[in-house]
């Protein structure tokens, strides 16, 4: 009887299967956690942090980055509505972001 000891390294193990992709990724709205953590959205998650980067730590929005904004919304394919829901997770509504500006959030004594 001959035994044999097989020893696997961590680059032999498989790897974990990629999420599917969604099929609307740009335009999904959805805010479903169980959706995303069964879904990659690899578009909407580019713009998300594009966005983020430009709008998180300002109150104020020129017409030139919007533009910015709105070129890089049309290339990654990003709906407008998707657009509206991740500045609103930034602290911009709708009326804001259009108006360019936004108040400062106040501390809640």
């Amino acid at each position: 009887v001959v035994s044999a000891s097989v020893s696997v390294s961590s680059s032999q193990t498989p790897s974990k299967s990629k999420k599917e992709c969604c099929m609307y990724d740009g335009e999904c709205w959805r805010n479903n956690k169980i959706h995303f953590t069964e879904f990659s959205h690899p578009k909407r998650d580019k713009y998300e942090k594009f966005l983020c980067a430009m709008l998180k730590e300002t109150y104020i929005i020129t017409p030139s980055n919007k533009d910015i904004i709105n070129t890089f919304r049309m290339n990654t394919n990003v709906s407008e509505r998707v657009h509206y829901l991740l500045c609103s997770y930034l602290g911009w509504s709708e009326s804001d972001y259009m108006a360019g500006k936004r108040e400062k959030k106040r501390k809640i004594a």
